[in-house]
């Protein structure tokens, strides 16, 4: 079985037509039904029935194409063709001489869709998608024509952009290549500042921040560990630096625990130097009594925990705070590393604690060469690892939501909410630095085309959303990069929306278009109704086994939700027969595959 968004689309429409909708300046082929008074007449085009005033009077029951004049405060028509005969063949061809259009088989294609399709267009749309479908394969004709429909429909440009872009969007095309491409372009054009191209390639590197960003923090956090465990100026350096960055923070059960420990250990150490004849003032008395006093209550590494920690480092004397300090922070980094917390992403507050972000960049850089090449690839192997066991529901979507907000995706809605300071955070992001750069007059053409096209492509998710009758369509196209790896994720919802624009949870169709390395095309139907959840999972290769163990955690996961699962099917994607694709240019970077996918 092929699943196409525009396939979903269209078995979500009701049946009933909807509405059309005139403009001025579209051409149709109407039928007069029945004249009335004041010139003015019923017209059908297709199924669809209409008054409208004529500008000259005509004869019941003929056909023509007319072209809309005005919409506003009445329909008014003017005819552009004489009667026309039954055969739809010869009246494209009437048209075509009669509004002085190119005799083109391109032409005579859209015309012909235009008709079937009852699509009013006006004549320079023709013209523009006519010389669309004559730059693209013959074999994409029909889906050339699916898109032109829909740039009519919103009133979008038909340019070869835009159509490439719902077509790519369509058949689940991967918008990596695309953003290789442009990234390449741009990094080669003179004409773009070293300051741009830089902001753009971070905006990219940005979508895989959370994972790659946790990966690296857990090799530092080892090479951390190392450097404190052995004596050297570099372990001082840090101590110094760590100790003057030292601040509150509020902990989770975990990391309380390992505060615990710590505090119990500062304790000893001050106690011990006490027992062995050093000055026992009373301000060191009273600070190993509230040093006890936080270890039987403290749950928080707050400010006033903090300020004791830091006095009782300062009141330990000048012969044992440098053993002090150095016990002190090995506790922190152990409970660093056995830390976890909900989000694989997110530090735990006791590696907060210890980060180092506290700590200047080439202070960093120096602790982690302190590792050897080998060491550094161990590390980074087994971090990887470790965070592909954490990848669950709440990873994706923290990928999908940083993945969204680093390309700029909700642009236009920022403008049209026209929120200044929200406005001036986004422009940080791909998509609005992408708009900014096609303004730039001296860029290269094949900039310029490179990214123009991944901008449609980014747009191409409306292309495919909106009203359907009583359902409401929404598309998203999420392109994934993180831990080497790179996944497309299309989500396409389908339902009725509530009184306050949300989506009513009881009563819709979700389809997730997936493109994995390992399982390739994937394709998962679920299906909503009243609550109750019937999944479908289409897919060219035999993970049905694979599929059935974990559909135990997928009942558990629905059910926290208040959703239960009734089925889960396994059915063969049949692969669906592309139209030729261009030659891929040489900035369209093949990623080496290997290793598993994720469960989503």
């Amino acid at each position: 079985m092929n699943v196409s968004i525009h396939q979903a689309r269209q078995a979500s429409q009701p049946t009933a037509n909807r509405p059309l909708v005139m403009r001025e300046g579209q051409l149709f082929r109407g039928k007069i039904n029945q004249l009335y008074p004041n010139q003015t007449a019923q017209i059908q085009i297709g199924s669809e029935k209409m008054v409208a005033t004529l500008e000259v009077p005509m004869k019941a029951g003929d056909a023509h194409y007319f072209q809309v004049t005005a919409t506003e405060p009445e329909l008014r028509l003017k005819v552009v063709s004489d009667p026309l005969p039954a055969d739809q063949k010869q009246s494209i061809q009437t048209l075509m001489k009669q509004l002085n259009l190119p005799a083109t088989k391109e032409m005579q294609a859209v015309l012909k869709h235009a008709l079937q399709g009852k699509v009013p267009m006006s004549k320079d749309q023709m013209i523009a998608a006519a010389e669309v479908m004559k730059q693209l394969p013959t074999a994409a004709a029909k889906d050339v024509m699916q898109a032109v429909s829909r740039l009519v429909e919103l009133r979008l440009p038909i340019q070869r952009a835009n159509v490439q872009s719902f077509i790519a969007l369509q058949n689940n095309e991967s918008l990596h290549p695309s953003l290789a491409e442009a990234l390449g372009r741009i990094q080669e054009d003179p004409s773009i500042s070293t300051k741009q191209k830089a902001m753009i390639e971070q905006s990219i590197r940005a979508m895989s921040r959370p994972i790659d960003g946790a990966t690296t923090s857990l090799v530092r956090a080892e090479a951390l560990e190392r450097v404190m465990s052995t004596p050297s100026a570099l372990r001082n350096e840090v101590v110094a630096q760590l100790l003057q960055k030292l601040e509150p923070m509020p902990m989770q059960r975990a990391q309380a625990e390992d505060a615990h420990r710590l505090l119990q250990t500062l304790q000893t150490l001050l106690a011990s130097g006490a027992s062995k004849g050093e000055a026992a003032t009373a301000e060191k008395n009273r600070a190993i009594q509230t040093l006890q006093t936080v270890v039987a209550q403290s749950q928080t590494l707050n400010e006033t925990t903090v300020q004791q920690l830091q006095q009782s480092l300062a009141q330990s004397g000048t012969k044992a705070p440098s053993q002090t300090v150095v016990q002190l922070l090995e506790t922190l980094a152990q409970g660093a590393n056995r830390s976890t917390t909900a989000s694989p992403f997110q530090p735990s507050s006791t590696e907060r604690l210890l980060t180092l972000d506290r700590l200047p960049d080439a202070l960093v850089d120096r602790i982690v060469q302190t590792l050897s090449e080998s060491d550094r690839a161990a590390l980074m192997a087994k971090a990887n690892e470790q965070l592909l066991q954490k990848l669950d529901g709440v990873a994706f979507q923290q990928l999908m939501k940083q993945s969204l907000a680093s390309l700029g995706m909700n642009y236009e809605a920022v403008l049209l909410k026209g929120d200044r300071a929200e406005l001036a955070q986004l422009m940080n992001q791909m998509k609005p630095q992408l708009v900014q750069l096609l303004q730039d007059g001296t860029l290269q053409l094949s900039t310029r085309e490179a990214v123009e096209s991944l901008v449609a492509r980014m747009n191409a998710p409306l292309l495919h959303s909106g009203d359907q009758g009583l359902q409401h369509q929404l598309v998203m196209n999420v392109p994934l990069q993180f831990l080497n790896k790179r996944i497309d994720a299309t989500l396409q919802w389908n339902g009725r929306l509530e009184e306050d624009g949300t989506f009513n949870e009881d009563f819709a169709r979700i389809l997730f278009y997936l493109q994995l390395e390992t399982i390739e095309e994937t394709v998962v139907d679920m299906q909503v109704q009243n609550r109750i959840v019937t999944v479908t999972i289409y897919n060219g290769n035999q993970i049905e086994p694979i599929g059935k163990m974990l559909e135990h955690t997928l009942k558990e996961g629905l059910e926290k939700e208040n959703y239960r699962l009734s089925a889960v099917h396994f059915k063969p994607l049949e692969k669906r027969e592309m139209a030729p694709k261009e030659k891929m240019n040489n900035y369209t970077r093949k990623v080496k595959t290997s290793g598993v996918d994720f469960t989503v």
